[in-house]
Parts: structure tokens; C-alpha cells; sequence
């Protein structure tokens, strides 16, 4: 059992994932909640959102290094037993200005954000709004593209009964090819603390009443997309993440069960 709400982020187009979901929680524990407002095309995206190519370099010179690092420490093999926090140490030492990130890491380029990106930060934030309106501890939130596994709430509810008593901010379904390493200190069997702290994807997470507080106390700006602008809150607030391991669930988009609805 677990003492909270699940929230979906549902994209109502998704039939094939409220199919899974539907089979996967039917006759369960878990009473999925679906948030399927402002799905794309519900809302009027320059009332909400403008690209604004100096806030975003702003934002990405605030998480570029543990982006960078991260990078690295996937992609070069001579780091891939170096701890997380070494590898983005490596990239803070590199003092790379704005035009050096661009020029050298593409991919973090001023880019518009997709209609689709911006949805799944109003969908987040509907769910911050609801566990604040309910005075609920923590609540989950996860994506419609959520694979649920044979033993996956067996194993939820034990680890719900072993939560660090000071975490923020936990990754349940993993992504990336991000897994912990040498230097994440573990509690209770299960919990890999991250620091710097970031979040894998946000496939499903246990997010605390009080985290969700002070994001929207900090109200950040739809700039980057639902992944890094968390990077630039757990910057500002020193936030307390942790990864789960073993996974308790699969992220269909990044396993290639589904194709992601960003691209």
C-alpha cells in the first residue's frame, strides 16, 4: 500500500499507454489519478510561452556544468567509473563561457521549446498545485509513458516504507543511461543520494510537499524543458534527490516500447 496520490500526466491521445496503465493498476492498490488537461493544442502557446534567447543562455549557464559533466561521464570511457560529482567538478574547472557551450556542446543551444515540452510543464505544475491543495506529505507523479512490470508495485510498496527522511525529490523509472556510481552514498538499501543533485527523466518521481512549495514560491520561467529547468531548481534550492535502484519501473520512451511524444 501507499499512503499518497499517484499522478499521471496523460496525454489523452496516448491510447495504447491508458490501455497498459488501465491493465497494469486494475484490481491494485494504486487508484492512478489523470491529469489530461492542456494536452498540446488546448491552449494558446504565445499567451504562455516566447522563446527568449537571453533567459534561456541565463538559465543554461546555471546547469550547463553538471549537464557537460554528465555527458562526459557517459560518453568517455576513461570516466566511467569516476563518480558523477567528480566529472561535473571537471567541467566547472573548464569555466566554459556561453559562446564555448554552444560552440563545443550543440545540443545545449538557444532552442524554441516544442508545444509538447511546454504541456508537460503545465501538467506538472497541476500536479504541484493538487498535492499542495490536498496537504498531501508527497505524492507521486509519473508520465503516461510509465511501463509497469510484474513485481513493479510489489517492490513500490516496499521501498515507500523506507524513504529518506530528508529527501526532495526521488527517480522511480530511471533514463538516460544514468545510474548511480561510486561516491552516491545509499540509504536504507535503496536510495542512491545525488549531488550535485539532478533528476535522471521524469518518467515517475516521489516529490515532497514541501520541494513542490518552493518551486512554485520560485515560479521558474518556461524556458528549458520540464528535465533541466528541475537541474536549475535543485541548483537554486540544494535540493535532496535521490535515484532508486533497482528501477521499480520502466520509462517506455527511453526502452523503445513507445515513441516519445517530444520528438
Amino acid at each position: 500500500m501507499i499512503d499518497c496520490p499517484f499522478f499521471i500526466l496523460h496525454y489523452k491521445k496516448n491510447l495504447e499507454r491508458r490501455e497498459h496503465l488501465r491493465r497494469s493498476f486494475e484490481g491494485t492498490y494504486v487508484s492512478p489519478i489523470y491529469i489530461e488537461e492542456l494536452d498540446q493544442g488546448e491552449f494558446e502557446l504565445d499567451e504562455i510561452y516566447k522563446f527568449d534567447e537571453p533567459l534561456y543562455t541565463k538559465m543554461m549557464m546555471n546547469i550547463k556544468d553538471n549537464i557537460i559533466g554528465t555527458t562526459w561521464g557517459l560518453d568517455d570511457p576513461s570516466l566511467k567509473n569516476m563518480p558523477w560529482a567528480n566529472c561535473i567538478q571537471l567541467a566547472q574547472q573548464k569555466h566554459f563561457t556561453a559562446e564555448d557551450t554552444y560552440r563545443l556542446f550543440p545540443f545545449l543551444r538557444p532552442t524554441p521549446l516544442k508545444p509538447n515540452d511546454v504541456s508537460v510543464i503545465l501538467k506538472n505544475k497541476i500536479a504541484w498545485r493538487r498535492i499542495i491543495e490536498g496537504n498531501f506529505e508527497y505524492a507521486i507523479i509519473a508520465e503516461d509513458d510509465l511501463i509497469v512490470g510484474e513485481q513493479s508495485l510489489t517492490y513500490l510498496a516496499q521501498i515507500m516504507r523506507l524513504l529518506p527522511r530528508d529527501f526532495d525529490y526521488i527517480d522511480l523509472a530511471g533514463g538516460l543511461s544514468l545510474s548511480p556510481r561510486v561516491g552516491n552514498r545509499l540509504v536504507n538499501g535503496y536510495f542512491y543520494e545525488i549531488d550535485p543533485p539532478r533528476p535522471r527523466t521524469c518518467c515517475c518521481t516521489i516529490v515532497r510537499r514541501s520541494f513542490v512549495e518552493r518551486i512554485l514560491q520560485i515560479d521558474p520561467p518556461i524556458v528549458v524543458g520540464i528535465d533541466w529547468m528541475l537541474i536549475h531548481v535543485f541548483h537554486l534550492i540544494r535540493a535532496k534527490v535521490y535515484w532508486v535502484e533497482p528501477l521499480v519501473f520502466g520509462h517506455g520512451s527511453q526502452i523503445g516500447i513507445y515513441q516519445s511524444n517530444r520528438l
